[in-house]
Parts: structure tokens; C-alpha cells; sequence
């Protein structure tokens, strides 16, 4: 169940809630699979070939045929094969749905166009311009989840996470959570020469997964007055963040 669930069910609260945190994996269930699979697969083969309904469906077609077929191993023969046959169907159509689900999901992330999850055009036009505005060897903040931390494969400019699971040090965390506040707190700055992070990417609320994990300290950077707007197009915009001198 779980594993249906997981699989054909969209992200969603419930879809949370019956799977939880570890099996809102698929691929983590889909292993476990064969476990069970193969015993259930023998035990359907079994019913089939010693189905007694099933005998005698096929003693009445060969009573009808006239073919005169009476040995028992040809009857046997023909009964696994038709077992095989109905196994290799439920196979087959059982995987063309699950497979071609999975290759739209996967590519609805993919594509890009003005609304892409991952990248969009206008994030992708922000990191191509990177090189215009940000040093070769600063760290860039962002949220991972929105595409920011593709900035060093796309723009040549490394993130201060590389992916939604990266280290994330004490300072960095300082970062994320008071940026807001770095107008007045020594300790941010503090950080922020640490991590040499001057610059912030924000790509709004759209994250890969439909989910929200914008840290506290990245909300509402339009209205920080510790940082200034270097570049935009549509709703991606890169931040130099001002309020703790030179980078």
C-alpha cells in the first residue's frame, strides 16, 4: 500500500501524512518489492496450474476441439504456458502506466519555460549574467530548493549549498536565519565575512518539490534595507547584501 501510495498519489499533505518523512521515497519501497513480489508471482503460478476450474475449462476445450489430445503432459505443457503468458501481460501492462507517469513528472521538472519548477527562463538569464556583478570566488546564498544552488553549474559562481542535503555551518545558518535583521546585528556580518557570502539569489516561493523551506532570514529581501538589488528579470533577482562593508 505504501508503495502505492507513494507512487501514485501527487505531494500533497495526506500523501505526507500516510507515508511520512522515509517512505515518501519510492525507490526506497520499490527494493523491497521483489521481497514479496516473487512469493506472491509462485503462489498465482501454483493457483493457476492447479486451479481445478481452470482443469476443467481445459479438458472441455480439448473435448470440443475433436483433437483427440489426451496425454496429461500436453495438457500441463499448454496450462504453464498460458500461466507464463498471463503473468508476462499483467507484467507488461502493469509497468507501461507506472514508466510513462514517471517520464512526465520527471520532465515537467525538467523543461524550461517562464514557470519551471527547478530553473526558470528568467533564473536561468539571472545566472548566465552572474559573472557581470559577482566576484569569481564569492559564495552565494539561496534557497536550494527553488534552483539557487544551480548557480555554480550554470553560472560558474558556487552556492553556499550545492543541493537541498549540503553541510550547513553555523555561520551559514546565522545567515539564513537573521539576514533580515543584519542592519543591526553584528553577528550576522560576522557570518557573512566568514562565509565571504555578499551576494543573495532569490527565486521566490516556487520549489521543486511544491513544498516551502524559505529560511527566515531570505523573506521579504525587497523590503531588508541592508541589502541592494543588483540584477533582475521577472521574479528571480540577485542582492548584494551592503549593510557589512566591502566584499
Amino acid at each position: 500500500m505504501l508503495f502505492v501510495v507513494v507512487s501514485g498519489f501527487p505531494i500533497s499533505r495526506v500523501r505526507s501524512i500516510l507515508t511520512g518523512v522515509w517512505y515518501n521515497d519510492s525507490y526506497r519501497i520499490a527494493a523491497l518489492l521483489p521481497l514479496v513480489a516473487v512469493l506472491l508471482a509462485a503462489v498465482g503460478v501454483e493457483w493457476i496450474c492447479h486451479n481445478p476450474y481452470l482443469s476443467q475449462l481445459f479438458k472441455r476445450v480439448f473435448r470440443r476441439s475433436g483433437s483427440g489430445i489426451r496425454r496429461s503432459g500436453l495438457r500441463n505443457a499448454l496450462q504453464y504456458a498460458l500461466a507464463a503468458v498471463l503473468v508476462a501481460v499483467a507484467v507488461v501492462v502493469g509497468q507501461v502506466g507506472g514508466v510513462n507517469k514517471e517520464v512526465e513528472q520527471a520532465a515537467s521538472k525538467y523543461a524550461l519555460s517562464a514557470d519551471s519548477p527547478l530553473v526558470s527562463s528568467d533564473e536561468l538569464a539571472i545566472f548566465q549574467r552572474l559573472h557581470n556583478d559577482v566576484p569569481q570566488d564569492a559564495i552565494l546564498i539561496g534557497n536550494p530548493y527553488t534552483g539557487a544552488s544551480l548557480s555554480y553549474a550554470l553560472g560558474d559562481r558556487k552556492s553556499a549549498q550545492l543541493h537541498i542535503l549540503s553541510y550547513v555551518s553555523p555561520d551559514l545558518q546565522e545567515i539564513y536565519d537573521h539576514l533580515d535583521a543584519v542592519s543591526k546585528d553584528p553577528a550576522v556580518c560576522r557570518a557573512v565575512r566568514s562565509e565571504h557570502s555578499y551576494y543573495v539569489l532569490d527565486f521566490g516561493l516556487l520549489e521543486v518539490h511544491g513544498g516551502n523551506h524559505t529560511p527566515a532570514g531570505l523573506a521579504r529581501l525587497d523590503q531588508n534595507p541592508g541589502v541592494q538589488l543588483v540584477d533582475s528579470q521577472g521574479n528571480a533577482k540577485l542582492y548584494k547584501i551592503t549593510a557589512c562593508g566591502a566584499s
